[in-house]
C-alpha cells in the first residue's frame, strides 16, 4: 500500500526548517509522498513566504501555495483539499508543529493499519473533529 503525509505550513520559516529536518533525518523514507500546502497569511512579508516556500520544494513532496486576498484559508479545508489531491492508499495528517523525533514511529502505525490490526491510528492531542477522535 502507497503512503502519503499531508501538512500545512502557516508560513514561519524557522518552524518549516524544523520540522522539514525532522522528516528528513526520522520519517522520509517511511512515505511515498509528502503534499504540502502553503496557507500563508497575506499579511506575511513576500521575503518570509518565498523563504518557506523554497523549504519545502524537496525530493518526495509536492508544494501548493494557496492564494487568499485577505485571510488564513481554513485548515480543514486546506487538509481536505490535500487528501482530495493525494493518490495514495494510506494518509497521515501531521501538523508543521507535530515533530517526530525517532525513526520508525510511523512505519509502525501505518504496518498495524497496512496487517489490518486498526482501521485508523489517532493522537490524544484530538486536533480534529470528535467524531475522527471517537474513532481513533
Amino acid at each position: 500500500m502507497s503512503r502519503a503525509a499531508l501538512a500545512q505550513s502557516m508560513g514561519d520559516p524557522f518552524l518549516t526548517y524544523y520540522w522539514l529536518s525532522h522528516r528528513y533525518r526520522f520519517w522520509k523514507d517511511e512515505v511515498d509522498h509528502t503534499y504540502i500546502a502553503l496557507n500563508i497569511a497575506p499579511w506575511i512579508p513576500n521575503e518570509v513566504a518565498e523563504c518557506t516556500s523554497v523549504l519545502c520544494e524537496a525530493d518526495n513532496s509536492t508544494v501548493y501555495r494557496i492564494d487568499q486576498e485577505d485571510h488564513v484559508i481554513a485548515h480543514g479545508l486546506v487538509m481536505k483539499d490535500l487528501l482530495l489531491k493525494s493518490h495514495e492508499d494510506l494518509i497521515v495528517f501531521i501538523e508543521d508543529d507535530g515533530i517526530i523525533f525517532k525513526k520508525g514511529q510511523l512505519d509502525r502505525h501505518f504496518r498495524a493499519i497496512e496487517r489490518g490490526k486498526v482501521e485508523i491510528v489517532g493522537s490524544p492531542r484530538t486536533s480534529c473533529t470528535p467524531n475522527i477522535v471517537e474513532a481513533s
